[in-house]
């Protein structure tokens, strides 16, 4: 959260979902093991401190995917049971487990995804 840049040097923008979201709530409990209220409190002491910038909040999945793939250098998160169509194709977007490695694909698991053009 308080990294700025990639390491390409490129900026990060942040997309989310809003706190009530079921999927927001799910990914900060499942992806940061922490909940909604905890990341908020981080974001806005990030925020007014002047270390980091608040994310974007989109009121959708779609608006999120729309967001993060107009956006260079966007990161957001989705549910793994939604497909990305771009350029006429659709794809899943998964994303390692941070133990084992391995690609993880199961019902419920909320994947990041971060697309550069």
């Amino acid at each position: 959260m308080r990294q700025l840049r990639w390491s390409d040097h490129s900026a990060i923008s942040v997309f989310v979902l809003p706190s009530q979201h079921e999927l927001h709530q799910r990914f900060a409990k499942e992806r940061l093991q922490m909940f909604p209220y905890q990341l908020n409190r981080i974001w806005h002491k990030l925020t007014y401190s002047g270390l980091g910038v608040a994310p974007t909040i989109v009121a959708s999945e779609k608006e999120l995917i729309q967001a993060v793939i107009k956006t260079p250098g966007a990161i957001g998160y989705i549910d793994d049971e939604t497909l990305i169509k771009q350029n006429e194709k659709t794809k899943r977007i998964e994303t390692p487990d941070r133990e084992t490695g391995q690609q993880v694909s199961s019902k419920g698991v909320v994947n990041v995804v971060k697309i550069q053009n």
